[in-house]
């Protein structure tokens, strides 16, 4: 039982902190940094190939040529693309054949003129894939341009659940036409889904071919970028080689000889298109002859002798992922931030997101400056959120969003004068209520109980709400989710400090009054071990490293008798760049137009 002469301090801590129970998450049983070969029990120097065959299920002499191939050795692997017409000929090749290693090549674009196909996705859950003829884009750069996200990770998870009812077990995932690697937002969809579905993805290591072929939209420095998904565990090809040159067969034969001859240690990728020669291929693509010599110089004997002569090693997929499988790692970006050294924390506010919004909106104001809307949508554990959204008039394009939190006691109709503020700089914004909160208040339950379970099930609630917050925005036509901020006051701020340590759809945050450490809230008082305990494994001091690369902005007064100024400083210095804090003398309650004067500010130089 807790002394009632220490509920006073202890009730003014309890936003900061939940339980969990902090689960391993690895990807290598070898060390980190160990070379991939040795990751697959190869020597160190070993030069491993992978001849991988693209876009079976194409056509029927795609299929043909494919088959052949698996089947004589020729090639190790092959993916299939599952929109397209002939998927269920080679589906039924590879539920015959168990041990072909088939993979699925994610489609999201229908490149020929005369020969289409669509998402396996509803249509209407997907309309940013579909051109106006309801096929796919023929592009990459248009589906860049109308797809979100979101639609991404529906098709992608459709086409994994198609092949797995055909009865493929798929060793790994790849993308046509590089889709996947177009936007920062689209690869890590792709590695979340991988993860999720514990089927290893490719991703080739930034050699400068690649990088000169291939830049990221929204990485700056992509080379920095994959190495820190190799960090993640997902393991990285050594080099990609997407096909050969040479027109004729005995230019394309020396081009192949001269790769097999400069093969490097590592792990290695060549990306053939076999096809047999003949009416149909002729009359979907002018690549006929070139995918029919493909078909026939893997199958060369001279071939062979060199891949013997060089000490080439060939292995499919099938082997990379079962190390993968063993354990998924956790993705970064899109997916869930990791604590560093707290390993499990992030998975507390996991969350299946192919979970339906089913999000309402209801005009409820319109003034010169801005329209106003009543919003719901669902989250995990059968909760409905409310919240409002507001749009300022005379948008131009998509418009950026800042999501807005309340304070303990508040609700989100109390925040309407701080999303005007932001209306008035041309940002729309939307405010939910917290658990227990506002419209979703529960007679004798509160956010700040005594009951540590109650506190920690309604914290961790609402981060998962906020997240979805962003699933929600994702889908309204007028918001541009790849720019988005967030700000909250007091427990909001406290929040946000948690949700964008797991969550990097955040471009920048303002924490209003919130803070971290345990020890710090605590300090000089005799605190209970079941209080502790309670609440030691989710204080948000372990997510302050993992907030960056959104960039985090604090305000505080030095003098704060509910959230002391010692567990701001705490969050701050942990905190990696970019980020500032603001001192102010006032009390707990710091002066609202500043407020939102630096929360523009601070938005303006990183939402762009």
């Amino acid at each position: 039982m807790i002394s009632s002469r220490f509920l006073p301090a202890i009730g003014a801590v309890l936003a900061a902190v939940l339980t969990v129970a902090p689960t391993g998450i690895a990807f290598s049983e070898g060390e980190p940094g160990m070379a991939l070969p040795e990751r697959l029990g190869f020597p160190k120097d070993a030069r491993v190939l992978i001849i991988h065959a693209d876009d079976a299920g194409m056509c029927h002499a795609a299929n043909e040529a494919t088959i052949a191939g698996l089947q004589s050795g020729a090639f190790s692997s092959a993916s299939v693309m599952v929109p397209c017409p002939w998927f269920t000929e080679f589906a039924a090749f590879a539920r015959e054949h168990p041990e072909a290693d088939v993979g699925l090549h994610l489609t999201f674009t229908s490149e020929w003129k005369k020969y289409r196909w669509g998402p396996v996705a509803p249509k209407s859950e997907v309309p940013g894939l579909l051109d106006p003829s309801g096929f796919f884009w023929s592009s990459v750069k248009d589906v860049v341009a109308h797809a979100k996200p979101v639609e991404l990770e529906r098709e992608m998870n459709a086409q994994i659940d198609a092949a797995l009812a055909a009865g493929i077990k798929p060793t790994h995932l790849d993308s046509h036409m590089g889709t996947v690697f177009a936007t920062k937002e689209f690869f890590e969809v792709y590695l979340r889904v991988a993860a999720e579905r514990g089927i290893v993805p490719m991703v080739p290591s930034p050699t400068p071919a690649l990088l000169a072929a291939r830049p990221v939209r929204g990485v700056e420095d992509v080379a920095a970028y994959l190495r820190e998904i190799d960090s993640a565990g997902y393991p990285l090809l050594t080099e990609l080689n997407p096909g050969l040159p040479g027109k004729t067969a005995e230019e394309r034969r020396q081009s192949l000889h001269a790769f097999l001859d400069k093969l490097q240690p590592g792990v290695t990728q060549l990306i053939i298109h076999p096809a047999s020669d003949g009416p149909e291929l002729q009359a979907i693509t002018r690549s006929a002859a070139e995918r029919a010599l493909d078909a026939a110089l893997l199958s060369e004997p001279a071939t062979l002798e060199k891949i013997k002569a060089n000490s080439i090693t060939v292995i499919g997929w099938r082997k990379v992922n079962e190390l993968f499988a063993k354990n998924p790692p956790t993705p970064p970006g899109h997916a869930l931030k990791q604590p560093p050294g707290r390993i499990g924390l992030a998975e507390l506010y996991s969350y299946d997101r192919t979970l339906p919004l089913n999000a309402k909106r209801t005009l409820s104001k319109e003034t010169d400056a801005y329209t106003l809307f009543d919003v719901k949508f669902e989250s995990t554990h059968d909760e409905i959120v409310p919240g409002l959204f507001l749009l300022p008039k005379n948008l131009e394009g998509k418009a950026p969003c800042v999501i807005c939190m309340h304070g303990n006691t508040s609700n989100k109709r109390e925040l309407l004068s701080v999303m005007e503020g932001l209306a008035a700089h041309g940002y729309a914004s939307i405010a939910i209520d917290a658990d227990f909160h506002g419209d979703r208040k529960e007679k004798g339950k509160s956010t700040l109980s005594l009951f540590f379970n109650q506190t920690r099930d309604a914290m961790v609630q609402t981060v998962v709400d906020l997240r979805r917050t962003i699933d929600f925005l994702e889908e309204q036509p007028e918001i541009d989710s790849r720019r988005l901020g967030y700000i909250g006051a007091s427990l909001g701020g406290i929040l946000g400090l948690i949700f964008a340590g797991v969550d990097d759809r955040l471009d920048a945050m303002v924490s209003v009054g919130g803070g971290g450490s345990l020890d710090a809230f605590l300090r000089g008082l005799p605190v209970p071990e079941e209080l502790s305990k309670a609440w030691d494994p989710i204080d948000p001091i372990h997510y302050a490293r993992s907030i960056s690369p959104t960039a985090l902005l604090m305000m505080h007064c030095r003098v704060d008798l509910i959230v002391p100024a010692d567990s701001a400083k705490a969050i701050f210095e942990l905190a990696r760049e970019p980020k500032k804090i603001i001192w102010y003398k006032t009390g707990h309650v710091m002066p609202h137009p500043e407020i939102v004067k630096q929360s523009v500010e601070w938005f303006k130089e990183h939402v762009r």
